[in-house]
This record gives C-alpha cells, sequence and structure tokens, in this order.
C-alpha cells in the first residue's frame, strides 16, 4: 500500500519535474510562432502596399502616355495651322476687300430699304386714299338706295365693305364706323317717317275714298230700306182696307215686315253716322301663305266680305278663308290694339304697315276675347281650292282647262294688271 503511494507520489513528481523542464522551451516556441506570425502578416501587408503602388505607377504611366500622344496630336494639329506672315498678309487685304464690298453692299441695301419704304408709304397713302373713296361710294349708294324696308340689307352692305377694308389692312377708326351706323340709322328713321306720312295720305285718300263708298252705299241702303218700307207700309194699308178679304196671318206678316224694315233702315241711317265703326277681320291663305299665317284687317263696309273677296282676286293664287269677323264701334283700335300685340311675330319685320302676322287661330282669339269680349269663329281653314289643286290629277287639271277655255272662246277676257 504504501508503496503504491509512493510510486503515485513518484510518478506525480516526476511529471511535474517534467513540465518545469518542457515549461521554458514551449513557452520560447510559442513566442517564437507568435513573432513569425506578426512578420508573416507585416510581409503580406508590404506586399500589398507594393501591388497598389505598383498598380498606381502603372496607370500614372498609362496617364503620362496618353498626355504625350494627346500633346503630339496637339503640336501636329498647331504645325498644321501655322502659316506665314505673308500669309496673313494676303489674307488682311482680301478682308479688307471684303469689308469694302459690304460696306458698299450695305450702303446700297439701306437706299433700297429707304426707298421701299418710301414706296410703301405712297402705296399706303393710295390704299387708304382708294379705301375712303370706296367706302364714300359704298355710303352714298347705299344712302341712295335707303328705303323704310331695307334697313338691315343696307346695315350688312356697310359692314360687309368695314369688312373688306379690313382684310385689306385698311381699319377704319370705332368713332367713324359709329358715326356711319348713326347716319344710317338717322336715314331710316327720315325714310321711315317718309314712307309712313306717303301710307298715312294714302290711307288717309283710301279711307276718304272708302268713307265716299260707304257713304253712297248706306245712302243706298237708306234708300232701298226706305222704299222696302213705304212698299210694305202701303201693302199694309192696302190689306187693312181690305180688311175683310185678307188673312189675319198675312196683315202680321206684312206688319213683321214692316218693322223689319224700319229696322234696317235705322241700322243703315246708324251705320252711316258712325265712322269709326265697321269691321276686324282675321282671314288666311293657306295656298299662298302656309299654314298659322293670318292678315288682320278692318273694312267699315256694310257688306264686309266685299272687301275678303276684293282680297282673294287675281293678286293670290287663292281665294281667303274667314276665321273671325268681329263687329267693332271702334274698329281702328282694336285693329291697331291686335297688330301691336303681335307686332314681333309679322312676316314682314322690315315694313310694320304689312298686316300679316305668323300666329295661331287660339294666339289671336285669346287677344280678342281679351280686348274686345267673346266672339265667334272658325278654327280650321277651309282652303277648298287649295286642297282640290292639291289633289287634282293631270287629266282633271286639262278637263278644267278646256271648259274655261270652252267658257270664254270668242270672248273678250281682261287682264287684271298685278
Amino acid at each position: 500500500m504504501l508503496a503504491a503511494i509512493l510510486s503515485i507520489l513518484a510518478l506525480a513528481g516526476g511529471a511535474l519535474v517534467t513540465f518545469f523542464i518542457m515549461d521554458a522551451p514551449r513557452r520560447s516556441a510559442l513566442v517564437l510562432r507568435r513573432r513569425l506570425n506578426e512578420e508573416s502578416e507585416r510581409l503580406r501587408q508590404a506586399q500589398e502596399d507594393h501591388e497598389a503602388r505598383s498598380k498606381r505607377l502603372a496607370a500614372q504611366v498609362r496617364d503620362f502616355r496618353e498626355s504625350e500622344d494627346a500633346l503630339a496630336r496637339r503640336r501636329e494639329e498647331f504645325q498644321r495651322r501655322v502659316i506665314s506672315f505673308d500669309e496673313l498678309n494676303q489674307e488682311n487685304r482680301l478682308l479688307k476687300v471684303d469689308l469694302r464690298n459690304m460696306t458698299l453692299l450695305v450702303s446700297r441695301g439701306e437706299n433700297a430699304v429707304q426707298e421701299a419704304e418710301s414706296n410703301r408709304n405712297i402705296l399706303t397713302q393710295s390704299r387708304d386714299s382708294l379705301g375712303h373713296e370706296f367706302l364714300e361710294e359704298v355710303r352714298n349708294s347705299t344712302r341712295k338706295a335707303l328705303t323704310a324696308n331695307n334697313y338691315s340689307a343696307s346695315k350688312r352692305r356697310i359692314e360687309n365693305a368695314i369688312q373688306r377694308l379690313e382684310i385689306n389692312g385698311i381699319r377704319p377708326t370705332p368713332a367713324g364706323q359709329q358715326q356711319l351706323m348713326n347716319e344710317l340709322k338717322v336715314l331710316y328713321e327720315a325714310a321711315v317717317r317718309s314712307s309712313v306720312e306717303r301710307e298715312e295720305q294714302a290711307r288717309i285718300r283710301e279711307q276718304i275714298r272708302d268713307e265716299q263708298r260707304r257713304e253712297r252705299e248706306a245712302q243706298t241702303a237708306i234708300e232701298q230700306a226706305e222704299a222696302e218700307r213705304r212698299a210694305i207700309a202701303r201693302a199694309l194699308q192696302e190689306a187693312l182696307g181690305q180688311a175683310a178679304n185678307v188673312h189675319a196671318a198675312e196683315i202680321e206678316e206684312l206688319r213683321t215686315r214692316l218693322a223689319e224694315a224700319e229696322a234696317n233702315s235705322a241700322r243703315a241711317i246708324s251705320q252711316a253716322q258712325i265712322t269709326r265703326s265697321g269691321f276686324v277681320y282675321v282671314i288666311s291663305n293657306i295656298g299662298s301663305f302656309g299654314k298659322d299665317v293670318f292678315k288682320v284687317g278692318l273694312t267699315r263696309r256694310l257688306e264686309p266680305m266685299d272687301r275678303v273677296h276684293e282680297l282673294g282676286d287675281a293678286s293670290v293664287p287663292f281665294p281667303f278663308d274667314v276665321h273671325l269677323m268681329i263687329t267693332a264701334d271702334d274698329a281702328p283700335k282694336l285693329e291697331k290694339a291686335l297688330h301691336h300685340r303681335f307686332h314681333k311675330q309679322r312676316v314682314n319685320k322690315t315694313n310694320p304697315r304689312k298686316e300679316f302676322f305668323r300666329v295661331t287661330i287660339d294666339e289671336v282669339v285669346a287677344a280678342v276675347r281679351e280686348l274686345h269680349g267673346e266672339v265667334e269663329y272658325k278654327a280650321d281653314a277651309e282652303a277648298l281650292q287649295y286642297i282640290q289643286s292639291m289633289n287634282m290629277t293631270d287629266e282633271e287639271v286639262e278637263e278644267v282647262e278646256e271648259a274655261f277655255e270652252e267658257a270664254t272662246e270668242g270672248k273678250v277676257v281682261a287682264d287684271d294688271e298685278g
């Protein structure tokens, strides 16, 4: 047991001695190894630095060679551009000659520009003068041709003339244009007044003739009514004297006829005494003017249809249809009120004296009821001749013409004027 322990101790002591003996060389080996590693690292770093310096040197060498090549090229270019003093002197003389020629050309160009400017001023003055003469000619011709019915056309003519001048570079001042338009308007107003005065004089003359004709018609109607009344009165007196032989019914009929004759006589006398009473008529002519076009007029004749028949004579291809025939105590006032009500719907907007309006019969009836009172009217136009004309065949037209030719053969037929 003891021997084992001693053996162990001996081994441990020997191992310890061996450790201490070998420790110093081991530490020396570690130090040497560390130094070798550090020296290897320094050598590797030095090699990398050397390689980097080699690359930089190579790049510098390349840059130097490129700079040398560029310098050589610039030297060659410079050598190509180098000229002698004689050549410079010759080129200088040529430049002086060119400058003198250029000065001469510039002088000639300035003279040409001045001449062109002078010619342009002359042409401009001539153009402006011709434009003024043209505008003045248009103005004078428009003034001469101006009537109460062509204001818009005359205005457009002046506007077109101004537009033509502007296209050609002549621009009348706004004040001058306004002066032309104001002058045209003043002249138009004067033409309208003159036309209205002429038409008013013609209307007065026509009214005088109409009143004279109406007075003659009224006088004739009075005389006829009075003659009829006297005849019926005599017949009634004779019937009363022979009452035994006359039936009471016949006597009563004579008395009724006498009362009617007296009423007709009184009506004729009253109509002759009232100067503003008459008939306001609303008529249409589809075949001549189309639908929804009506004429609103008046007549003082005892038989107003005579006036309608006159209007439907040879001046239009078809007769008129009557939609309203209004008896009025003041016919001119009613007619004027209707004309004013529909003045924006006139067919002829250049002449307010024309009496045709583009309206519906319902609008006309509503206006008459408002201005006059309840009236009877005919909504639809018959337009018989127009409808028949539209529906007739060529054979029927030939038959009608042959019938008229046969009826008028050998007779003198007067042609109506207009």
